[in-house]
């Protein structure tokens, strides 16, 4: 197996037969060294999101929100950072964390 880099593989052509034997590729194939999982097997997965939450960010959104002036200048008291606070405080009440 040759490695080649992303920009090298772009530039390569793909002749006929390799395209066509993607194009025509089906999922019936297998392989001695990888068995079939069972379903009790299949069943087990757990995603990567349940088993490393850390590794996944959730997506931000950016609002306007009114906030009493304490509260704002109680987050900004404590540095740079206050708006990350704020929102770690909030899942925490929704119970999200």
């Amino acid at each position: 197996m040759a490695r080649i880099s992303l920009e090298e593989a772009k530039k390569r052509k793909i002749d006929d037969e390799t395209l066509n034997r993607i194009k025509n590729f089906k999922e019936d194939f297998s392989d001695p060294e990888i068995p079939p999982l069972s379903e009790e097997e299949l069943s087990q997965f757990v995603s990567a999101r349940q088993l490393h939450p850390e590794w996944f960010k959730p997506k931000k959104v950016a609002i306007t929100i009114r906030v009493d002036i304490d509260v704002l200048d109680h987050y900004k008291s404590s540095g740079k950072g206050y708006q990350t606070r704020m929102n770690a405080d909030l899942r925490k009440a929704c119970g999200l964390d």
